[in-house]
């Protein structure tokens, strides 16, 4: 819905008794918080314009009629069900809240011959509702509509089928025959519904879902919701079906499950993952994704594949096979004749096993005559051990390593880079904005002061004047194909345009209604306009590693937090030590430091462009 007034602040939606809509109508000049505007243009606004003209908007249908209101609160049940099939709305869900208000049970038989035979899908919805409303539901009349020619009432109806599926078996069955429903409505509730079916049932159906290639993405996620206390099964289900082995999307799905099962508490859950891996049924590009799935599962509840491996339930003999397995992967990681798809593999199997020879051959992959690929996945599994020479290795050639492996370097090892910094292995200069941030907001205080000591100057910390330095770039005309050459370089990693960069801070397509003046403020002073939803987290673990990111997600059992290049971290809440917002933007202060003004002025002319691409 849309309007030319741009006072128009639609907030609610209700169905009228004639058919039509009525619109609540906010009505507002400005809608904005006040503290997001600048001081300059909240001068000149009256915040509280409209507050004294709130409105409410009838819609008409497109004939321009208004229907028959009709006083159906007095109907007998044998009239008031027929509005079960009438055209307008508002009757149809008026007479089910009756129904179910009066608890009146003489009507069962009637809403039960129509749920079966009624030729209106909507008729017969309102009436299965009702049954279930009244606690009259009996399975033959969702059996019946299961096979309904209505893809939207065969959804519905295994929503209303659930709480009947641990006591009739025939009715679970024949909702489980839904996994090869054509409709991906029906499929994505069946992936849902399963997880009330028993056991074996539930296992079954989420496999037969798994196996087909249409199912991803929302399905997916479906199932996840279907899984506790049957990831194991399933896992294992479909780790002995070869034919499900060899299709491209079953690697998706091992390494899905194997994450999950990290995360489990119970050790047992992991060896089953374990079991996969050392067994070499599967492919060994799949083996590898599974342990590495495994791993980043085992991380987030704070436990390591070492000790899993060592465990009591693991015992010596699978010890030993995942430990040999994990050790070819060093011979892979190292011959050069392999495939890149291949050594990547092994090279993330590494950060499993720390030996000496392992440690070494990881830094020797961090050389400049490696791929940088892999140089990347060296510095990512080398900083997962835990050897005391870690950091020394990871810094140990920083002057030859590239801007993106001195990123994974950075990030690997935040704490050490204040002793290299301190040395003068690490220049000032080499380290990115947003890791100076995360050092400069540390939360143990003898590491910020340090920052800040090493750090000082680096960015100025008076914003209106670096404003007003750089408000020359509003006066001249920029190049919008210089603009997005600069935005590609510096913004792209949290901003995603036309498909280019990522998805971590907001949307800058809609930027182009902004006046350069406030455009120059957001970029050059990030803080003053800071959403809530995007400043940002710092988090201690209790193993001593400190992140930093968007919250993006908060349960009963962990947090993730979202940084640059969209990259993300799960975090368990019982391996958080502290947790607290710094209050500031993910976008650190100090881009003038990188762009001069001229740059600015191209940066703006393309950020104003975006209005103009996306009109036809």
């Amino acid at each position: 819905m849309s309007s030319t007034d741009n006072w128009f602040r639609p907030v609610n939606f209700v169905n009228a008794p004639d058919g039509t809509l009525f619109v609540l109508d906010m009505y507002r000049e400005t809608i904005e918080h006040p503290a997001s505007i600048p001081e300059d243009i909240k001068a000149e606004v009256d915040l509280e314009s409209g507050h004294d003209r709130g409105r409410i908007w009838r819609l008409l249908g497109p004939d321009g009629q208004r229907m028959k209101v009709e006083p159906i609160g007095k109907l007998p049940p044998d009239q008031l069900i027929k509005q079960f099939w009438s055209p307008n709305s508002w009757n149809r869900e008026t007479a089910q809240r009756l129904f179910v208000e009066r608890g009146d049970l003489s009507v069962v038989p009637s809403l039960r011959r129509m749920a079966a035979l009624n030729r209106s899908p909507l008729a017969r919805l309102h009436c299965l509702y009702t049954l279930a409303g009244l606690n009259a539901m009996k399975p033959d009349v969702l059996m019946v509509n299961l096979k309904h020619p209505e893809p939207r009432l065969r959804a519905h109806v295994l929503r209303l089928a659930e709480p009947l599926f641990a006591q009739d078996r025939e009715l679970a069955e024949a909702a489980a025959e839904r996994a090869t429903d054509d409709s991906e409505l029906v499929r994505w509730q069946l992936a849902f519904s399963a997880g009330e079916m028993p056991n074996d049932l539930a296992v079954a159906t989420l496999s037969r879902l798994a196996r087909d290639p249409r199912n991803s993405g929302d399905i997916r996620i479906a199932m996840m919701t279907s899984l506790a206390g049957r990831a194991t099964a399933f896992l294992e289900a479909l780790a002995n079906d070869a034919e499900f082995a060899k299709q491209p999307h079953a690697a998706g799905w091992y390494a899905e499950l194997a994450r999950m099962l990290g995360t489990d508490a119970n050790p047992v859950a992991g060896l089953s993952a374990l079991n996969i891996v050392a067994n070499g049924q599967l492919d060994l590009k799949v083996r590898s994704a599974i342990l590495v799935a495994l791993g980043d599962g085992l991380r987030r509840r704070g436990m390591t594949m070492q000790r899993l491996i060592q465990s009591a339930e693991a015992g010596p003999k699978l010890g030993q096979e995942v430990t040999s397995f994990i050790g070819k992967s060093l011979l892979i990681a190292k011959d050069a004749e392999k495939p890149n798809a291949e050594r990547l593999a092994a090279i993330r199997n590494l950060a499993f096993l720390d030996c000496a020879s392992c440690r070494e051959s990881l830094r020797e992959l961090l050389s400049p005559q490696v791929d940088p690929q892999l140089q990347i996945a060296a510095a990512n599994s080398l900083g997962q051990l835990e050897h005391a020479d870690v950091p020394k290795l990871l810094l140990a050639d920083w002057r030859s390593h590239s801007p993106a492996l001195r990123r994974e370097v950075v990030e690997a090892r935040v704490g050490s880079l204040l002793d290299a910094l301190e040395s003068g292995t690490v220049l000032r200069g080499d380290i990115e904005r947003d890791r100076k941030d995360l050092l400069l907001n540390h939360p143990k205080s003898e590491l910020r002061d340090r920052a800040k000591k090493l750090l000082a100057g680096d960015v100025d910390a008076n914003r209106a004047k670096v404003i007003a330095d750089y408000k020359v770039a509003l006066e001249t005309s920029g190049d919008i194909a210089k603009g997005k050459m600069l935005f590609q370089q510096k913004c792209a990693n949290c901003h995603q345009i036309a498909g280019v960069g990522h998805i971590v801070g907001p949307n800058l397509q809609s930027v182009a209604n902004k006046s350069s003046a406030d455009l120059l403020i957001a970029i050059l002073d990030p803080n003053r306009e800071a959403q809530p939803n995007f400043a940002t987290y710092v988090v201690e673990t209790q193993d001593g590693k400190v992140l930093n990111g968007l919250l993006v997600a908060d349960t009963a059992t962990s947090v993730t937090l979202r940084r640059a290049e969209a990259k993300e971290d799960v975090v368990l809440r019982s391996n958080i030590e502290t947790i607290a917002t710094s209050g500031k933007s993910l976008m650190p202060e100090g881009f003038e430091k990188d762009v001069t003004p001229a740059a600015i002025a191209d940066l703006l002319a393309y950020l104003k462009s975006l209005g103009t691409e996306a009109k036809p």
